[in-house]
């Protein structure tokens, strides 16, 4: 623990000292303060060095170590040496870095007390359990169960979808023009993730080997029709560039889908969706969406690798995972690949979680020539976060695909620009005229999230369920940790842990392969699983709202 402390305190201390910045909030209360005078700074840095986390005898948990708290007024040059009182479920571990630092840097600078739940400091101070990620180049393979405390009530693979806004994906295909189909693709994929927008990132549970989950969305196609050909052009766009000022307050006409739901007098859309857990090492799931009334359907397999990088997380896509595979039957079999940029898992010593995106999409449809570059810009100018995406549309050629940057597209190729938050309004421009000099009347918005919201799940009734089902599987949990029972929630999840581990222990000895249930492929198949009949006549009958799997 020590070397841990030491290790993150002189990061702290270099990026602050580099940048400059200054802490000053109020001290915390629970904070117990004791005064000793310190004429060497040296001996200063020695103590800090020498912090150890201990223990009283309730069981409480400390952080011993000295911060110096440099007053501005002349009364006094006395150094503070302060224990930070760590409860059982709100340590404030991370405080001990915020105190470090105002002991080195100077007059300004005080503690910032941060909150991390007990369980998290269990980990962190657990020996064992901290050697297991040294070295380690994927942290998602590695299979360890966390505390009840940290999980998100909820099955992984039924947190793993991909309709937030199930309206966006129906919309697919509506347009007879190539540019504005590939405009709706863009659309449902600046959607997909739209709980991270609204809400805040979380551990699920890990999926067990053929675990399965199941839904349908009933939804509207009520998302605004994409018609470039009515929209303004460039030509247009260039005649009113000296109004860009003069109009900078205009509305920005919105093509954004608007909140899911079905109105009384429209006909529901119905959207089924079938996942399997395929593979345990390395974890894979197979899903696959399906919307025959709009000729729609959507598969791939998710998988996910994470390198810890010092101050966050990155997720990146496992080497199965080749994004999302969209095709419209009514289109001629048109099919869309959407590959997943690399993100960020930030708040780490906050307790705080916080997703960001510093990477690339790409989305590409040989059969028209169109291809959409979504480059995700994570941070500005000073550090301000920003969540920016910037993209283009552009002709390419399917047989030399080499354009990987928007930089590297010729202008003359460009047939629409994108800008703006991805957690708040995007918005296009036609022509390869940069965003900013188009004016605003001009900019037309493809998502705006502020009026949207998660759409609910329609779920299967618990008596027909089957037992390998997610939301069954993992029942008893997920009742536990809603009555706030953590033990009994952990005790559980252990046990179905450990009954997956005798499962593969078992299929070790006797050399048997496992094969999934509902899907042809646990990995491979260029990343497009196929159904298997029973994945087949399961999509059937959710389609007609029968979740019974009786003869399947």
């Amino acid at each position: 623990m020590t070397a841990l402390i030491r290790t993150w305190s002189t990061w702290y201390l270099s990026t602050n000292v580099t940048l400059g910045r200054k802490v000053n909030p109020p001290i915390e209360p629970r904070i117990v303060t004791d005064y000793h005078r310190r004429s060497n700074l040296d001996q200063l840095r020695t103590q800090i060095t020498n912090a150890a986390v201990q223990n009283d005898a309730d069981g409480n948990t400390f952080v011993i170590g000295a911060a110096a708290h440099r007053r501005r007024t002349r009364r006094t040059s006395e150094r503070r040496l302060q224990a930070a009182h760590l409860s059982r479920h709100s340590a404030q571990v991370s405080s001990f870095l915020s105190f470090v630092t105002s002991s080195l840097l100077g007059p300004g600078y005080a503690p910032r007390p941060l909150l991390l739940p007990q369980p998290v400091l269990n980990i962190i101070c657990d020996p064992p359990t901290c050697g297991r990620f040294i070295g380690v180049s994927d942290l998602a393979a590695v299979r360890f169960s966390l505390p009840s405390q940290l999980l998100e009530p909820t099955p992984n693979l039924e947190y793993w979808t991909y309709l937030d806004a199930p309206n966006a994906f129906v919309a697919i295909g509506t347009s007879d023009e190539p540019l504005d189909r590939m405009l709706e693709v863009v659309r449902f994929w600046l959607t997909k993730d739209l709980k991270y927008a609204k809400g805040k990132p979380c551990k699920p549970y890990n999926s067990c080997l053929g675990e399965f989950f199941r839904c349908n969305w009933e939804t509207e196609n009520n998302a605004p029709k994409i018609l470039t050909n009515t929209l303004g052009g460039e030509s247009s766009a260039a005649s009113s560039k000296s109004s860009v000022k003069s109009n900078k307050n205009a509305s920005t006409p919105s093509l954004s889908p608007p909140t899911h739901g079905t109105s009384q007098d429209s006909q529901p859309v119905t959207v089924s969706y079938l996942t399997e857990q395929t593979s345990h090492h390395p974890p894979v799931s197979a899903f696959h969406i399906s919307c025959p009334e709009r000729g729609l359907s959507a598969r791939g397999f998710d998988q996910i690798t994470a390198k810890f990088t010092g101050t966050s997380i990155k997720v990146l896509p496992g080497e199965h995972n080749l994004g999302i595979f969209v095709t419209l039957a009514h289109r001629d079999g048109e099919k869309y690949q959407l590959t997943h940029p690399a993100a960020h898992l930030g708040g780490l010593l906050r307790g705080s979680l916080t997703v960001s995106v510093s990477d690339t999409a790409y989305i590409t449809c040989p059969k028209t020539g169109l291809k959409a570059i979504l480059s995700y810009v994570e941070e500005g100018w000073l550090g301000r976060t920003t969540n920016k995406v910037d993209g283009v549309v552009f002709r390419y050629d399917p047989e030399n695909d080499d354009k990987t940057r928007i930089q590297d597209v010729p202008e003359q190729d460009v047939l629409v620009r994108l800008s703006g938050p991805w957690r708040e309004k995007v918005v296009f421009t036609l022509g390869s005229t940069p965003v900013k000099q188009v004016p605003v009347e001009q900019q037309y918005t493809i998502i705006d999230t502020a009026p949207l919201q998660v759409a609910p799940k329609i779920l299967p009734p618990e008596d027909q369920q089957a037992p390998n089902e997610s939301l069954t599987l993992w029942g008893d949990v997920t009742k536990a940790i809603h009555a706030k029972q953590f033990s009994r929630a952990t005790t559980i999840k252990q046990e179905l842990e450990e009954a997956q581990r005798v499962k593969v222990r078992e299929r070790e000895r006797t050399g048997e392969t496992y094969r999934p249930v509902y899907f042809s492929h646990a990995v491979g198949n260029e990343g497009q699983p196929e159904l298997t009949d029973k994945g087949r006549q399961v999509l059937e009958r959710s389609q007609k709202s029968d979740w019974s799997l009786d003869g399947i």
